[in-house]
């Protein structure tokens, strides 16, 4: 067996010392995006915004759910040179994937229907960008849907992309009243991630 240098001890050690560093500087910041507001969450804010979202997002579903009062059919379709490709239902792709599977894993469905809620809670979607926590969020879901085309083998190399929302409320119990009617929303047209 062969034993270490003096040089791959120091370098294992600096390591293991980096990553304590950044598991603790980790576990930090999202102590601080769940905490009560404080005078260190309120200065840091938009730093501690900028590393939790979208990626490390915390929400309590696990412990207290809140199920979702509408489902969502995403569309989205490509141009080319100003010639628009047939939509592809994203949801659908995501749906019959669980569909007869006793295990299925809803990744992929959560995923998408995470980033468009978080994307449509910023406001006017029609409207560009205001900010970088805004433009971040559409990046986000333009980045999953433009990784869904491509798992789907849909060609690359497209200019635009341009989704199209249909929410679809969930019936309430019978003898509560009908639900409402679905409302569709049409996205303008995004650069593809590949174009920006």
């Amino acid at each position: 067996m062969q034993t270490l240098t003096r040089r791959q001890h120091t370098a294992l050690a600096c390591a293991a010392v980096g990553a304590a560093l950044l598991a603790a500087l980790h576990l930090t910041t999202v102590f601080f995006s769940v905490a009560p507001a404080n005078a260190v969450s309120d200065e840091y804010r938009e730093d501690i915004d900028g590393w939790i979202f979208p990626f490390f997002e915390q929400h309590w579903a696990l412990f207290a759910p809140n199920p979702f009062r509408e489902n969502y059919r995403i569309e989205a379709r490509t141009s080319t040179r100003g010639t628009a490709t047939g939509w592809t239902d994203l949801s659908a792709v995501d749906n019959e994937a669980m569909r007869h599977h006793p295990y299925p894993a809803r990744a992929n469905q959560n995923m998408l229907r995470r980033a468009w809620k978080i994307y449509r809670g910023r406001g006017d979607l029609n409207a560009p960008a205001r900010s970088e926590r805004a433009e971040l969020f559409r990046s986000y879901l333009r980045s999953i849907v433009a990784g869904r085309l491509a798992g789907l083998g849909h060609p690359g190399g497209y200019d635009a992309m341009q989704l199209r929302v249909t929410t679809l409320p969930v019936a309430p119990p019978p003898g509560q009243g009908a639900a409402p009617a679905p409302t569709a929303l049409l996205l303008p047209w995004w650069k593809a991630p590949d174009a920006v």
